[in-house]
């Protein structure tokens, strides 16, 4: 660590240490007054055979919370469980009727942990609110829950996910399937990437190039180097360095550049009886904290590209996530081209209102012939969301339209324990162990370490 870098660490998390502590005069008895006056809405009229309760993971995601919160108001009972001792977030939340901590170091403790809650509890249905790297694991364990515990599981398959999840063999389904993606071509070595990128066909098209790796890797978020570079020797030595050490054991791409006009945008579904049952699209980008919602035209076609999606790969039920380029020439049919897809819940779920959510959830437990077909997937969404951590950092102006998408008048508490507990200790943790970060995603929890 260099001591220009060692000095950003330590002012970067000493930084928000002060300012958390600057705020706490303020937010707290913003924090107190709401909790004190809120009388906790009163449930929505249900019988009770329609009540259910749900199991729902990683309670220190907005989107997760969003969830609890979204199924307690309408009369169903929410249990929630995480990984950490901390209590998260949502955990807190006056939603959440009772939380469980498991262990998730195995598939075996993880999936035997998780069936006797589901046993102790009488669930009735989970809802994986899978991390980046979780997303195979609750699959696998979705398995044993369905058929030991009989619940609804709101996840694909293991199978599926490892197929989504993999950028190339996304691409080569997608391939399959005759849905628009861009051209990818993957990497052996340097040497034979450097003879793709500098063949005479490419160099003729002069298309370029984005390296990417196939799995998920923190460290190369948001590099958009175009290949090829003016020589090989220059594309093969930043290529040596790129894949360089363990990266050379990671399978990598490389992904055509789809460049403006194109816009990038990200989708979320949830599926039921093989059917999107509720949808939305928003503005995409490398790592998006502002979520505006996209109508229209746009949002029909790549509703379309993903239902086609989830009927090839006969997807029953689970979240589906996918990134696209859309490109609008004059004179010329949009194009709709995916990049990637995450098989899990987006944060882009945040936008979703409560029937919209609820209704999607409570199709797992109809009949396929029974489950009513959607005729609008743009009443139930919000317009716009944000965090406030991030705005007051990057956008103070921000503030003045949309919402927060983690504060809630009627449930404060979520809200003052992530942003004066839990993230000043992710700081402290931080300056003690001497780990560096680049970034932090206040929505997702996620911390990106520095390479």
């Amino acid at each position: 660590m260099t001591h220009t870098s060692f000095t950003r660490h330590i002012t970067s998390n000493l930084f928000l240490l002060i300012l958390s502590l600057a705020l706490l005069p303020f937010t707290t008895p913003l924090t107190l007054v709401h909790y004190l006056r809120a009388k906790r809405r009163q449930p929505l009229p249900i019988l009770p055979q329609n009540r259910k309760t749900f199991l729902i993971s990683n309670p220190y995601m907005t989107k997760s919370l969003h969830i609890i919160r979204t199924l307690s108001q309408a009369g169903h009972r929410v249990i929630t469980i995480s990984t950490t001792l901390l209590p998260p977030a949502g955990a807190l939340s006056r939603h959440s009727s009772q939380h469980f901590v498991v262990n998730a170091s195995s598939k075996s403790t993880y999936e035997s942990e998780l069936l006797d809650i589901a046993l102790q509890t009488r669930c009735d249905a989970w809802i994986p609110v899978s991390g980046v790297q979780g997303a195979d694991l609750d699959a696998a364990v979705a398995e044993t829950l369905r058929s030991k515990a009989g619940i609804k599981v709101c996840a694909p398959t293991s199978e599926q996910v490892r197929c989504l999840d993999d950028k190339a063999s996304f691409i080569n389904l997608c391939r399959k399937l005759e849905l628009d993606v861009p051209e990818t071509v993957e990497i052996r070595d340097v040497q034979s990437a450097v003879a793709v990128l500098h063949s005479p066909d490419i160099e003729a098209s002069m298309k370029r190039y984005i390296v990417k790796c196939t799995s998920m890797d923190d460290t190369e978020r948001g590099d958009m180097t175009l290949l090829p570079k003016p020589s090989p020797e220059s594309t093969d030595a930043f290529l040596r360095k790129k894949l360089a050490g363990e990266k050379a054991r990671k399978t990598w791409v490389l992904q055509e550049y789809v460049g403006p006009p194109a816009k990038e945008y990200a989708t979320h579904a949830v599926v039921s009886c093989g059917r999107i049952v509720a949808f939305v699209t928003v503005e995409g980008g490398e790592m998006v904290m502002r979520y505006r919602v996209v109508r229209g035209s746009i949002s029909q076609a790549l509703r379309n590209w993903t239902q086609k999606l989830v009927e090839g790969l006969n997807v029953r039920e689970g979240h589906v996530s996918c990134d696209f380029l859309v490109r609008k020439d004059p004179g010329k049919p949009m194009r709709v081209c995916a990049i990637e897809c995450n098989p899990r819940v987006h944060t882009a779920m945040v936008v979703m209102k409560s029937d919209r959510i609820v209704e999607g959830y409570m199709d797992m437990f109809k009949e396929e012939s029974a489950a009513e077909q959607v005729t609008s997937f743009e009443d139930g969404i919000d317009d716009e969301r944000w965090w406030v951590a991030h705005e007051l950092l990057t956008n103070p102006l921000g503030i003045m339209s949309g919402k927060d998408a983690e504060f809630d008048a009627m449930d404060p508490i979520p809200w003052w324990w992530a942003y004066h507990v839990w993230w000043p200790l992710v700081f402290l943790q931080s300056l003690w162990r001497g780990k560096r970060w680049s970034r932090i995603n206040v929505s997702t929890g996620k911390v990106f370490q520095s390479g």
